[in-house]
């Protein structure tokens, strides 16, 4: 990530977000045996995101792609855990 200077603005500061984003992609485009640092996890109203941070899959942790079909299998740390392909969505990664 870029480091943005106060001076710069807030302008310098949005784009540094754009940025940041643009590094970033979804957990399901990340194919078997892959491996990814997560960034983020998107909030959905259904509140799956605290399902995932329940089995341990939080920004920050290391997650691997073990399976991709019928369901998605992800390794974190120790943890394999089957989550479906909504899930697996809100799952950001770099």
């Amino acid at each position: 990530m870029v480091k943005v200077p106060p001076w710069l603005g807030e302008v310098a500061q949005t784009e540094n977000a754009r940025c940041k984003d643009m590094m970033s992609r979804i957990l399901t485009s990340l194919a078997t045996r892959e491996t990814a640092r997560i960034v983020d996890i998107q909030r959905d109203a259904e509140g799956h995101w605290r399902k995932l941070m329940a089995l341990g899959i939080a920004p920050g942790r290391i997650i691997t792609v073990i399976q991709r079909f019928p369901t998605f299998v992800v390794e974190v740390g120790h943890t394999h855990a089957a989550i479906d392909r909504q899930m697996a969505g809100l799952i950001l990664v770099e």
